[in-house]
């Protein structure tokens, strides 16, 4: 028996306060502190992230219910029994599938200050447990240098298990990655 599993179960006070202490620091990235936001820049990052997920226009705010500024966001969701197998075309190129059968899950696509960015998430199953998780995303449109200095970072991370990056011409780019999720 380990020193964490002998003070878990003979010190209650310390259980609640290690649970409260997860639970507020999730409450902490849902709904940001101001004040903390300006002086960590990375968690302001992370709960811009968080907040756009959510539908926010900004950390800490509700969405509008008019749609205002911000655009707005279409979800639609595939047939159950839909399935894909080798490539499936997603916005006007080619995704080729790594082997099984994928089947798409959510398609949503974001109109905001950039255009339109379509994203699609693929989920391939065995036996009913997930083996597989995809999210693509693309853009139809270029995108302007200020809105992709956050990509260019993503698609040149060492983390990441493929990359491919195509010059067009001394303007454009195009990068495709695949990495591992990181939640």
């Amino acid at each position: 028996m380990s020193a964490f599993t002998r003070l878990w179960q003979r010190a209650p006070l310390w259980r609640t306060a290690l649970i409260t202490t997860g639970v507020c620091g999730v409450f902490s990235v849902l709904f940001p502190a101001p004040w903390l936001v300006n002086r960590l820049p990375y968690y302001g990052t992370l709960t811009s992230k968080v907040g756009h997920m959510m539908g926010r226009s900004a950390p800490g705010t509700d969405a509008q219910p008019d749609g205002g500024d911000e655009g707005r966001r279409m979800v639609s969701q595939p047939p159950m029994d839909a399935q894909f197998e080798g490539v499936i075309p997603f916005a006007g190129r080619q995704l080729p599938l790594p082997a099984g059968k994928w089947h798409p899950v959510l398609n949503y696509q974001d109109d905001v200050e950039h255009g339109e960015v379509l994203t699609s998430i693929f989920v391939r199953s065995e036996q009913g447990a997930v083996t597989g998780f995809i999210i693509a995303q693309a853009t139809t449109q270029s995108l302007p240098a200020s809105a992709t200095e956050q990509l260019e970072a993503q698609c040149h991370s060492t983390f990441n298990f493929t990359v491919g990056d195509l010059p067009q011409d001394g303007n454009r780019t195009e990068c495709w990655m695949t990495s591992p999720s990181r939640w």
